[in-house]
């Protein structure tokens, strides 16, 4: 991963995809690495990942800053995550 420029307004964003296995467990270490290097982090999960406990919801959320995303978003409901731009 290269180092971006830092400023909050061109950080890159990575969207993360969770899925129902042990290793989500784990997360926190790809969002922590992402986060040293100056990136956004947004996590999707699918909804047995978020509803079983193979994560921690509540834990993701906070260390990212935005809701951990596994239902789809209904109409006017605000987006927790920047749109792509490409």
């Amino acid at each position: 991963m290269t180092e971006p420029d830092a400023t909050p307004d061109t950080r890159p964003f990575l969207y993360v995809v969770v899925c129902a296995a042990a290793v989500a467990a784990d997360v926190s270490k790809l969002i922590t690495a992402a986060q040293e290097r100056h990136w956004e982090v947004g996590v999707i999960a699918t909804p047995t990942a978020a509803a079983d406990g193979f994560l921690d919801t509540a834990a993701v959320a906070a260390q990212t800053g935005r809701p951990v995303r596994a239902r789809p978003r209904l109409p006017g409901e605000p987006r927790p995550f920047p749109r792509r731009t490409r």
